[in-house]
């Protein structure tokens, strides 16, 4: 019998690329969970033989029925998403968290299920002295994959982090409230392509499920390396302005305040 392997948010970049490597492993029926089976992105999938099936993560019972008869199961929440959904960081991270024990939970209540993978990132509650929120934890981990992945370099067509041309000035300019040099990302750079080979190797060792944490990257670089790696490509030179705070987040609604919060802690914490 042919084992089910479920994707979940297939038709992001994470779950593209894991589909991309279960099609290359080989042995799975794939299967895609998500909460727009019609859209052009799902009917794409299901031409490449891929199974549509329909489930809000913010519904368990939805999941459950989603995860019937599957032998492994990815998961990953879409934190923007949510944040431009509700207009709010703190509301989206509430969502966020209730979402990821739903995923474990249904995870959790499917008898089939031989292996977990649970991409988020790393508890920044217990490092940063409790000042910021953590994602759920799964409770069984022996078949449990804990995925942390680098900063993808899609990240910088992100608002508050897309540089603007400053034709006038002939370079590209970013704005912020952090010191852009400061600090270095664990970086996977073309998440679709280059996160395939990590859950590649995750699929072929089952020693990976005992509550392992797998982290993705290429490299290390911090984000004025990377932009002045983006300008010298595009035969401009890059500058950065620092701004306080206040400004920047009037300047970048919503995506402001949640990427400088993230760039401070990156701060604090160091590499």
């Amino acid at each position: 019998m042919t084992k089910i392997a479920t994707v979940v948010g297939a038709t992001g970049n994470q779950g593209a690329a894991v589909i991309a490597a279960l099609k290359q492993h080989g042995g799975y029926k794939i299967r895609e969970v998500g909460r727009r089976p019609e859209s052009n992105s799902a009917k794409a999938l299901r031409k490449q033989g891929v199974e549509i099936v329909e489930a809000d993560m913010s519904h368990y019972a939805s999941l459950v029925s989603a995860f019937v008869g599957s032998h492994f199961i990815f998961s990953v929440t879409d934190f923007f998403e949510l944040l431009v959904a509700n207009k709010g960081a703190n509301k989206a991270m509430d969502i966020k968290v209730q979402q990821g024990k739903n995923l474990a939970n249904a995870g959790e209540a499917t008898p089939t299920l031989e292996h977990y993978i649970w991409s988020d990132l790393t508890g920044a509650l217990t490092k940063s002295g409790g000042k910021m929120k953590v994602p759920p934890h799964y409770d069984s981990k022996d078949i449990t994959t804990f995925m942390l992945i680098g900063w993808y370099s899609m990240n910088f067509t992100f608002p508050s982090f897309k540089p603007t041309l400053l034709e006038c000035a002939g370079r590209y300019v970013l704005i912020g409230d952090f010191v852009p040099s400061k600090f270095n990302y664990l970086t996977i750079g073309d998440i679709r392509k280059n996160l395939v080979p990590f859950v590649k190797a995750v699929l072929a060792k089952a020693e990976m499920k005992n509550g392992v944490m797998v982290v993705a990257l290429i490299g290390t670089f911090n984000v004025q390396d990377m932009l002045q790696r983006l300008a010298y490509i595009r035969g401009k030179e890059f500058h950065f302005i620092k701004i306080d705070s206040g400004t920047y987040y009037k300047l970048f609604p919503l995506w402001a305040e949640k990427g400088g919060l993230m760039m401070q802690y990156m701060q604090a914490m160091g590499d």
